[in-house]
């Protein structure tokens, strides 16, 4: 009987559309299962040791960047009170998707029917983006960048804005 039981969920699970099934995009939450804020170690716990590792500056200090190849995802840590913390998480892969089953590779009109809340615009003539949460220092935003020639998300991302 138990066996059965476990057969049935997996059935189940097999069932439900992989948008649904495999969400790993959870606008101003997380992307692969990893959120702003997360230590070095849970990144790790969650996705294992990363394929390279970056130390830099830029504009607001040192940083250090964990690069995985599958899933096809970026990780920036900032220091923080708790030592280094996840500051934002990029995706470029097709794999990461919402419950709606948007991600990389969605129209700009996909993530206006999938993303509750989104706000569309072009910045710069040449850079076009919906994003979630305000633009504003301190705060969380979920941006899905747009490719202005195809028309298509070309990267996720997740993360606390700073400036």
């Amino acid at each position: 009987m138990r066996r059965a039981t476990v057969l049935t969920a997996v059935g189940l699970v097999a069932l439900l559309p992989a948008s649904v099934a495999d969400a790993r995009i959870v606008p101003q939450t997380s992307i692969a299962d990893v959120a702003v804020g997360d230590s070095t170690k849970e990144v790790k716990a969650e996705l294992g040791a990363p394929d390279k590792i970056r130390n830099g500056m830029d504009d607001f200090g040192a940083f250090t960047r964990y690069s995985y190849d599958d899933p096809l995802v970026g990780i920036t840590f900032k220091t923080g009170e708790d030592g280094l913390q996840v500051t934002s998480i990029t995706s470029k892969g097709k794999g990461e998707r919402t419950k709606s089953g948007v991600g990389v590779g969605s129209t700009e009109q996909e993530v206006k029917a999938g993303v509750e809340g989104e706000t569309c615009k072009t910045f710069f003539e040449e850079f076009r983006s919906c994003y979630l949460g305000k633009q504003q220092a301190g705060r969380i935003v979920t941006d899905f960048s747009i490719n202005t020639e195809t028309g298509k998300v070309q990267r996720v991302v997740l993360g606390r804005v700073i400036d």
